[in-house]
């Protein structure tokens, strides 16, 4: 078999050929381990081979030695590393990345197996936890970022450093509850482009110019598409998506995970499973581990799957062929290899070696391997081509909120409002003297998206949220009977029964879902015009004409989104609901229902639901499950001033509804219609 093999790899097409005369020239090259003493490690034995392995391919790649096969040099890719399983392709490849030889892994594995899948398991369980200093450290030492073990000592020892981190990690997580893990990610890698600069590149840039680094980027691009579509498929919940995250982490199953094709995997030497390399050919083929013995390999029918294997991988190699063995004179050997060979192998190999041109045999010789691989630079740098042109603001996906308030909704608005005559800190009462602005605004968002209305144990969640928005001397108890009595308050101002919000099922409501709209023209006076020619007088059109500073600011927005804080369903209806804790005067009286329209037009409420409600209509209409009509299927919009809802007040304080007609949300969306 030696002969014949060695014969066809000897072809004149796939002939090895080095100039400096160190390699060996025959192509089927055999290395060989004698066992030194009985009780040699396993460990030691695997290190010897894999460096030996290693020193060998810096020599074929070495350009200096100007290796060739036929005419063509040799590259990585050229040269393949076959084993049994995955523990020893990543055994392989941490030696490769010692010596800084490009490697790729194309072993039957899971995306969810790989270091990159750990890594984000650590960045969700950060930002679950976002105040847990143990699990922050963690992801810090992380090449997503890049600290050292002193870098997180200074953080620590300068209190303010560290607050900043603290704080960012909680803004990364509110974005994952609120936009999505991917959104998350996306911020995250900005900010560590922006912030983090070591040896002057980011921390990516850094991670893409090692070896293997495009690799390790790919696969947190990977996992990040793959979050993004479980979160769409099964689960937006943070809590959700960790917990199936670690289930395929965990699993049993080693589904076969597609790799994206690389353009420097042409320089990366392959390893791959004897299994996987079924039907493949290489120039150069290395066998480090075909005299190992597994322990189940002991029955006849594991013993002839071996045999099989074997002849697999010798038969692998078109040009060059390196196989490794260890102590062949052992005559207990069960592995492959040694039942192929006599008792006493070496001096019948060394005779053949004499012979021929295409056999070298060689002993494995422990020695130090201190060079690494050097990239070779076929292409110029590449460098940015610098832009001239102009982009229209229009085509830009803008923050709405920028240009009016409280479309893109991330926080409560209650600082833009106007200026009003407000009732003294010190002469407030009840829920009046929560403290007011964004903090309590975003408070009471997460508190409303993080209990289920149905149940009691909201007072749990209210106790652990306050101090995480910088609420610690609110008073409790006030925040506690602000969401009772919203939840409990009877909503009876739509067509059809009136009903609670303690009534409704969590399957049966979407916090914060968002949307896109996209207009060629968006004129707000013009708009209210056309809608004034389809129901004139309509309290919305009388508005919208009277916006004409507003409507120059948006003239040339093109693209906007927003996030609608509850969307429900009741009685087979759908409504819009809106969490507002604005502090309006700091009394009772502001929050009466007959002063809440004008609240809406000086805050642009008015203008906030109708997108909203356009926004649904257009959603709703598309739905194949549903026979959709706009005034069968459509409830209404609440907008909830929760300040004025609680114990003492009218049934109707805080509460504001209204309905858009069905002709003038279809007008909207024929005038928002490219």
């Amino acid at each position: 078999f030696i002969k014949s093999r060695g014969n066809e790899l000897n072809a004149e097409d796939k002939k090895f050929e080095c100039s400096s005369g160190d390699l060996s020239a025959a192509p089927f090259n055999l290395r060989y381990l004698p066992q030194i003493h009985q009780s040699e490690n396993l460990e030691v034995v695997e290190e010897r081979i894999l460096k030996d392995m290693a020193g060998e391919i810096l020599s074929l790649l070495d350009l200096e030695k100007k290796t060739t096969i036929g005419t063509k040099r040799i590259k990585g890719s050229d040269i393949a590393v076959l084993c049994r399983n995955n523990k020893e392709a990543d055994l392989i490849q941490t030696k490769f990345s010692q010596h800084q030889i490009p490697s790729v892994l194309l072993a039957t594995r899971s995306i969810f197996k790989t270091l990159e899948a750990k890594h984000f398991k650590y960045l969700m369980e950060a930002l679950l936890n976002p105040f847990d200093v143990k699990n922050i450290k963690k992801v810090l030492v992380l090449p997503l970022f890049g600290l050292k073990a002193n870098d997180i000592h200074e953080l620590i020892k300068e209190s303010k450093l560290w607050d900043a981190w603290a704080n960012k990690f909680f803004e990364w997580s509110e974005l994952w509850k609120k936009k999505g893990f991917s959104f998350a990610l996306q911020n995250i890698l900005k900010e560590e482009l922006r912030l983090r600069k070591r040896e002057g590149k980011a921390v990516t840039e850094k991670i893409l110019s090692e070896i293997g680094g495009e690799r390790r980027m790919t696969n947190y691009l990977h996992l990040g598409e793959i979050l993004y579509q479980t979160e769409q498929d099964i689960s937006s919940f943070p809590r959700n998506l960790y917990l199936w995250f670690v289930q395929q982490m965990e699993s049993s199953l080693n589904q076969e995970e597609s790799h994206a094709r690389l353009e420097s995997d042409e320089e990366s030497v392959k390893i791959l499973t004897i299994h996987k390399s079924k039907g493949l050919e290489f120039p150069i083929t290395f066998l480090p581990f075909s005299w190992k013995t597994h322990t189940q390999d002991k029955e006849i029918g594991n013993q002839q799957e071996n045999m099989r294997l074997l002849y697999v991988s010798l038969t692998r190699a078109s040009s060059r062929l390196y196989l490794y063995l260890r102590n062949p004179n052992n005559q207990f050997s069960k592995n492959p290899i040694s039942r192929c060979l006599s008792l006493d192998p070496i001096p019948h190999l060394e005779i053949l070696k004499s012979n021929s041109d295409f056999f070298d045999l060689r002993q494995v010789l422990d020695q130090s391997l201190t060079n690494s691989y050097s990239k070779p630079s076929n292409h110029s740098p590449l460098k940015p081509v610098d832009f001239n042109g102009t982009i229209p603001s229009g085509r830009i996906s803008s923050s709405f909120s920028n240009k009016v308030k409280g479309i893109e909704k991330e926080k409560d608005l209650d600082e833009n409002l106007p200026q009003r005559k407000v009732v003294p800190l010190n002469a407030r009462i009840g829920p009046h003297s929560f403290p007011a602005g964004t903090k309590a605004g975003n408070f009471f968002h997460e508190v409303f998206e993080n209990i289920d209305f149905a149940q009691k144990g909201f007072k749990e969640v209210i106790r652990r949220l306050l101090p995480v928005h910088g609420l610690h001397q609110a008073n409790i108890e006030i925040a506690e009977e602000i969401v009772y009595s919203t939840l409990q308050a009877t909503l009876d101002k739509h067509q059809g029964e009136s009903f609670q919000l303690s009534e409704l099922s969590q399957n049966d409501r979407i916090e914060e879902l968002e949307f896109h709209l996209l207009s060629s023209d968006f004129d707000l006076e013009e708009l209210g015009h056309f809608l004034d020619q389809v129901e004139p007088g309509n309290p919305f059109a009388t508005y919208l004409k009277g916006k004409k500073s507003l409507s120059s600011l948006v003239a040339e927005l093109k693209f906007f989104k927003g996030f609608i804080d509850l969307t429900f369903k009741h009685n087979d209806k759908y409504f819009i609901l809106d969490w507002k804790s604005n502090l309006l005067e700091g009394d009772q009286d502001a929050f009466a229902f007959e002063n809440l329209f004008e609240e809406m037009k000086e805050a642009d409420y008015l203008l906030q639901y109708h997108l909203y409600t356009l926004a649904i209509h257009r959603f709703l209409s598309q739905s194949s499950s549903l026979d959709y009509d706009y005034d069968l299927c459509f409830g209404g919009v609440y907008y909830l001033f929760i300040r004025g809802m609680c114990k003492g007040s009218k049934p109707d304080d805080g509460i504001f509804f209204d309905r858009p007609s069905k002709a003038i949300i279809q007008a909207m969306d024929r005038f928002l219609t490219i």
